[in-house]
């Protein structure tokens, strides 16, 4: 073995290699084994001998494929769909004349603008399609009127005027019942002569119509008097006298706000049943009128404790149960440190998430816990191998490929003896250096 231990010494293990990765003439066949990865080029495969069935399918990307490469002829029917193209790219030139359809518009999108002029005719307009909005001003003449086709219905209220009547043509019999209103009679058009008997009723009347002059003095009496006829602004200032007031008739909606004073009140005469409901306010109660005897049975509920305003002196120790809390009430910062134990603790709680970042030592996992499936894929890198950790049943059988195998490795611990044979070895490897004595 010592003429292999001289071939190794001077490089004889890059020759193999190299022998075995190019040099076909001496194996059956060559394998993506014997391929140095990374080493085939452009240049190295012949024009057109990679077809479609050599290319793994979902494997070329837009980056792989020449500007304009792909023309209609590489198209399969139906290919492009609404994703693939460009938004404004389909122009008038690009659609086939007659294609598209009324199923092909999208319903109200069509204006003024797209119809070219005198585009539609008689046939195109559907029955009742021109209201009185699509007609121009002035553009129904009497041409346009089938004779004797005209009724009253057919006239818009307001549209006739001065030019289409002619003077004192329309008499008593062409006016229909209640047309002559308020706005076509003239200022003073109304004399004494066209007003019926009787006509005048207190409604015709305009209200303050009537002053001193149209009414004889001490004429009205009560019965002249409509009911609540009389009120504060007829009555002059000290005209109801006690004598008016009937008994019992001043309530206490009669007396005005903050009117009766002590003056008016006796001593201790408004008790309980005098105060109206939520009268008295805080405002009327003196400091410290309020005593226990005062406050009802579970009167005072949380609304009722002013914020921050209960202590230790007010809240028994160890009176506080959980549903006393509301949800949540408990945060970090009133718990003490320390305070979670594990009992506290729900099973299954501490996510990943809840697990500060390197917080887990060789003291938080237990030894041997960590299977394969608690590791990412590629989690486990050449940083976290411990040296040697690598042995052979941790490699898989045939992984281990010439790139892998670091320059000058094999030498005769490597190499089995008598592995190597002629079809191992490149062309012209074997020289005068590499021949023993």
């Amino acid at each position: 073995m010592n003429a292999w231990n001289k071939w190794f010494e001077r490089g004889a293990a890059a020759a193999v290699l190299a022998c075995v990765l190019n040099a076909p003439s001496f194996a059956a066949e060559v394998t993506s084994a014997d391929i140095k990865n990374g080493t085939i080029k452009n240049i190295d495969i012949k024009a057109g001998t990679i077809k479609a069935a050599k290319v793994a399918a979902d494997t070329l990307t837009a980056a792989e494929i020449a500007a304009d490469a792909i023309t209609a002829s590489e198209l399969a029917d139906d290919a492009v769909d609404t994703a693939a193209i460009q938004d404004g790219a389909v122009t008038g030139a690009k659609i086939a004349a007659g294609a598209i359809d009324g199923a092909k518009v999208a319903a109200n999108t069509l204006t003024a603008a797209t119809l070219a002029e005198d585009a539609i005719t008689a046939s195109e307009l559907a029955d009742g399609a021109v209201d009185t909005a699509a007609i121009q001003d002035g553009a129904v003449t009497g041409a346009k009127i089938l004779n004797g086709s005209l009724s009253g219905a057919d006239v818009a209220d307001g549209t006739l005027g001065d030019d289409q009547v002619e003077d004192d043509a329309l008499t008593a019999a062409s006016l229909a019942a209640d047309a002559v209103g308020a706005s076509e009679l003239a200022d003073d058009a109304v004399d004494t002569a066209a007003i019926q008997a009787g006509a005048v009723t207190s409604a015709k009347l305009a209200a303050d119509t009537f002053t001193d002059a149209n009414v004889t003095d001490d004429a009205l009496t009560a019965a002249s008097l409509a009911a609540d006829a009389v009120g504060a602004t007829e009555l002059a200032n000290d005209a109801v006298d006690t004598a008016a007031i009937q008994a019992g008739a001043v309530t206490a909606a009669k007396v005005a706000a903050d009117s009766l004073g002590d003056g008016q009140v006796t001593d201790d005469a408004l008790t309980a049943a005098s105060l109206a409901a939520d009268s008295v306010t805080a405002s009327e109660l003196a400091n410290g009128a309020v005593d226990t005897a005062a406050l009802a049975a579970g009167a005072v509920t949380a609304a009722k404790v002013a914020a921050d305003s209960l202590g230790d002196g007010q809240v028994v120790n160890d009176g506080l149960t959980a549903a006393s809390l509301a949800a949540d009430a408990v945060g970090a910062s009133e718990l003490a440190d320390n305070a979670v134990d594990v009992a506290a603790i729900q099973d299954g709680a501490v996510t990943g998430a809840k697990i500060g970042a390197d917080s887990l030592g060789d003291g938080q996992v237990t030894n041997d816990a960590l299977t394969a499936a608690s590791l990412a894929a590629g989690a486990v890198g050449a940083s976290e191998l411990a040296d040697n950790a690598v042995d052979a049943a941790a490699i898989q059988d045939g992984v281990v490929t010439a790139a892998k195998l670091a320059a000058d490795s094999l030498g005769d611990g490597q190499m089995a003896d008598d592995g190597l044979t002629a079809a191992s070895l490149a062309a012209g490897a074997v020289g005068a250096s590499e021949l023993a004595d």
